[in-house]
């Protein structure tokens, strides 16, 4: 089988390249790590997509629904009400619940969706207190270790400190969750920059960004489980 994964989308032209890479890879399944869209606008992010009421948001995604499955979780710049109500052709819904195993065609993912802050002040913020209180029960919990054993895949919007290129953009809780979970391969996003790193268990990868043409590979008939990271400009290269 092969996995398509991206994040942070952003914009229309970064919704044109998510079909652009299904052309290209031609994928069994896409997973996203969020962001989609560009609720607050800055410098820093396109706002091509600010302005879109939900119907138009949701129309967004019926080309890539109309060509290949999909979970995704919801980053920072999401409209959460469109991702809740996106369902795949066999009827499960596209949105990953959090810290609660699916499965597709024997590959067993996790993810945990939204930033995290100290206090809940946006509908995607996931408070230090939430992770830390999962972290615990990762360690003293029989039933969640049993729960979690054989981990394909693990998502996060948010990274891990564990990449070098991108550690101090990182955040350590995910660090040690990660740690307990052992997951073949953990995805992330939200910095923007591609990068990956393997620690002995675990190939770490941040996806880039899909709007500047960032994606990853993974194909699951190779084993030990890898992802390859490319951009669309660089054809069938591997940038990190």
């Amino acid at each position: 089988m092969i996995i398509l994964a991206i994040t942070d989308v952003h914009d229309l032209p970064g919704f044109e390249n998510v079909i652009r890479m299904i052309d290209e890879v031609k994928p069994d399944l896409l997973l996203s790590c969020g962001d989609w869209g560009s609720n607050l606008p800055n410098e820093k992010h396109p706002t091509k997509l600010e302005g879109f009421k939900p119907l138009q948001y949701e129309t967004l995604f019926v080309p890539i629904l109309n060509k290949v499955p999909m979970y995704t979780l919801y980053g920072n710049h999401d409209v959460l009400d469109v991702l809740e109500n996106l369902i795949n052709s066999s009827k499960t819904k596209c949105l990953i619940p959090d810290i609660k195993p699916i499965w597709f065609n024997g590959v067993k993912i996790v993810g945990i969706n939204g930033n995290y802050a100290w206090k809940k002040r946006m509908p995607w913020h996931k408070t230090f207190y939430d992770l830390e209180h999962f972290n615990d029960l990762l360690e003293f919990s029989d039933k969640l270790k049993e729960k979690f054993k054989d981990l394909d895949i693990f998502m996060t919007h948010e990274q891990p400190t564990t990449i070098p290129k991108t550690k101090k953009l990182g955040q350590p809780i995910l660090t040690q969750i990660a740690a307990k979970l052992k997951p073949k391969i953990h995805l992330s996003g939200h910095v923007h920059h591609a990068a990956k790193y393997f620690d002995g268990t675990t190939v770490f990868a941040n996806l880039g960004m899909c709007l500047k043409g960032d994606y990853g590979v993974i194909n699951t008939t190779i084993k030990p489980l890898d992802v390859k990271l490319f951009n669309l400009e660089h054809g069938d290269k591997e940038i990190a």
